[in-house]
């Protein structure tokens, strides 16, 4: 029995050091799941309609048309206000995605373009006549004419 105990002593040692190894490495410093601080919450300027950004309101409640206020928060001087459907993009998302952005000009295009196309006839400018006799009506022509 004692011969079964260093083995199993070991091999949990050796687990834990890994385990521990491991959670530093993959887990980053500044992401702390176990902590229970309250962040400050922040606290609104105002209360705005969803449907209509002139109507504001110090608290919270309802709107003209039913519908509840949303609180608008400080942006940190980050950009102008322009109401409560605005929508703003960080910088790094912007870079992110390769946003580019630059001057509208004139010029002109120099890009050959090769493409397959199929020359046909006008199937709505195409005319069928045909002759009628007293023997009964017959096409008298074997293709149809084309009149331009």
């Amino acid at each position: 029995m004692s011969n079964n105990i260093k083995p199993i002593i070991m091999g949990m040692i050796i687990g834990g050091i890994l385990t521990f190894g491991a959670y530093t490495v993959l887990i980053p410093p500044g992401n702390e799941q176990g902590t229970n601080e309250v962040s400050e919450e922040k606290k609104p300027l105002y209360w705005v309609a969803p449907m209509d950004a002139n109507y504001k309101r110090d608290k919270p409640g309802k709107s003209p048309m039913g519908m509840d206020l949303i609180a608008v928060y400080d942006d940190g001087g980050k950009g102008p206000d322009e109401g409560g459907g605005t929508i703003r993009i960080s910088p790094d998302v912007v870079n992110n995605l390769g946003v580019r952005t630059s001057t509208a000009t004139y010029k002109s295009l120099h890009t050959e373009i090769n493409t397959v196309g199929y020359v046909t006839y006008d199937e709505d400018r195409r005319y069928i006549f045909t002759l009628e006799s007293k023997v009964g009506l017959r096409n008298y022509m074997s293709q149809p004419l084309v009149i331009r």
